[in-house]
């Protein structure tokens, strides 16, 4: 592959892609560190909390099923602009932690129209200002700012509306599930109900005051 454009082009087929013969990747390692290395530059030019305009489109959770992505691309449209951005087991291994590291340099959340914020997970109470996230300095150490970034990374929406407040979390102690907050408390969050595909939340959408949206 020649450049970053054209590795787009060979992956962008929402109609017409198809997983590779034998599951052989068409990227060498060196050029998937090329690759990583273009979307770095766009990482670290953006900041750690998006600001975005709608409209919008959210797709979560796809667990690393290309597939899906692509259904969802013929479903609902692409990508209208892009740009700019193994055998041997020990260069595959090189590849493998060259991708992991650049997980760090992700933007950590996005608000669109200053008025609804995503992320991964959620919010507790260790969040009150959208600056806390921005302040975020990348690449992510879990270290500094572990709080935050756990809520931010792996709290969860409850399964249904009628759990207010927020719960412990099943997955490990300092984590919280979030259900519907009193609207007229001040400095408290309200959210919207997450869409739901294959009877899980994806994308859990906030609308937020508590954040001084």
């Amino acid at each position: 592959m020649s450049d970053d454009l054209s590795v787009v082009a060979h992956l962008l087929k929402p109609r017409g892609w198809k997983p590779p013969v034998r599951r052989q990747f068409f990227l060498d390692c060196n050029e998937i560190s090329e690759l990583c290395d273009s979307a770095k530059r766009i990482f670290t030019s953006e900041p750690t909390a998006l600001q975005i305009k709608a409209p919008v489109k959210i797709f979560c959770d796809l667990h690393g099923q290309f597939g899906d992505l692509m259904r969802l691309f013929d479903e609902y449209g692409a990508p209208s602009t892009v740009g700019d951005i193994s055998e041997n087991k020990t260069e595959s291994e090189h590849a493998w932690h060259r991708i992991n590291r650049l997980f760090n340099w992700l933007p950590l959340a996005a608000l669109m129209e200053k008025k609804v914020i995503c992320m991964h997970g959620g919010i507790s109470h260790s969040i009150n200002h959208v600056e806390q996230i921005e302040n975020l300095q990348r690449p992510i150490i879990m270290e500094t700012g572990a709080i935050v970034l756990m809520d931010l990374l792996w709290s969860d929406p409850t399964e249904n509306d009628s759990v207010e407040g927020l719960r412990p979390n099943a997955r490990g102690p300092g984590l919280v599930t979030f259900g519907e907050i009193n609207a007229n408390r001040p400095a408290t969050p309200t959210r919207g109900r997450p869409q739901v595909a294959n009877d899980r939340a994806v994308g859990p959408t906030l609308l937020n005051k508590k954040l001084g949206l």
